[in-house]
């Protein structure tokens, strides 16, 4: 309906999310990670719990309301309605007709998604990468241990991914899915159980090249920067 531009419908909410829960995310890690460390929490563990606790702060401050507009804003292809037709407008348009909570449509889903995406993300990179290397990883390295970690977590929650995009999808008064557990049940109960893994392979796709790339820059931007804090120093 809208020639090749559909295939980028939506992206400057695809943007602003990616940066924004990107800068949330990693520094949110880290200070859950030093606090877990303070505590006394196992290594074995830390890893793992300051990922959920990342997933679930930059899914409340930041993922859950750019997903719903994302979400709504690729809904328009098919609608022809043009409701959404700017990012601006589809946030004035969705405060209007719901207020802000609106925004937050699918939080518990999207909280869920967020932090065992995240939390299987961090479990698991540096054990992969500890079976590539033992040195400082090369560039390739982190790269392939961040596209297995990303390949991983997808396989794991996929499920939840599809309740959640089905909950920002509804538009209007009249709403299918209540929640979080009844729209898995009703998922399940009219559609089957294998429609939770629908359109996983694309998603496979693009979180594990996402994975690679972020954890291969990273290792990198990391090893600048401590190359310049011992010059200062």
């Amino acid at each position: 309906l809208k020639g090749m531009g559909g295939f980028y419908f939506g992206l400057p909410a695809v943007l602003v999310q990616v940066a924004g829960k990107g800068a949330i995310r990693w520094s949110a890690y880290e200070q859950f990670k030093h606090g877990l460390n303070v505590v006394g929490m196992p290594k074995a563990s830390v890893d793992f719990v300051a990922g959920l606790g990342a997933g679930f702060t930059e899914a409340f401050l930041w993922t859950t309301p750019t997903e719903r507009l994302k979400v709504l804003r690729q809904n328009d292809i098919r609608s022809g309605l043009n409701r959404y037709s700017s990012l601006p407008g589809a946030v004035r348009t969705v405060a209007a007709e719901h207020g802000i909570t609106g925004l937050y449509a699918g939080i518990g889903a999207c909280g869920l998604r967020q932090a065992s995406g995240v939390g299987v993300r961090f479990a698991i990179y540096g054990r992969v990468k500890a079976l590539l290397t033992t040195d400082s990883p090369q560039l390739w390295q982190s790269a392939l241990a961040g596209g297995i970690t990303g390949c991983t977590s997808t396989a794991l929650n996929h499920p939840i991914d599809v309740v959640k995009t089905r909950l920002e999808a509804q538009d209007g008064i009249q709403k299918e899915y209540k929640n979080t557990l009844q729209c898995v049940k009703k998922i399940v109960g009219e559609e089957g159980f294998f429609v939770l893994y629908r359109g996983i392979a694309p998603r496979m796709m693009k979180i594990s090249l996402g994975q690679a790339i972020t954890f291969a820059a990273y290792e990198r931007y990391s090893d600048i920067i401590g190359d310049v804090a011992t010059l200062v120093s």
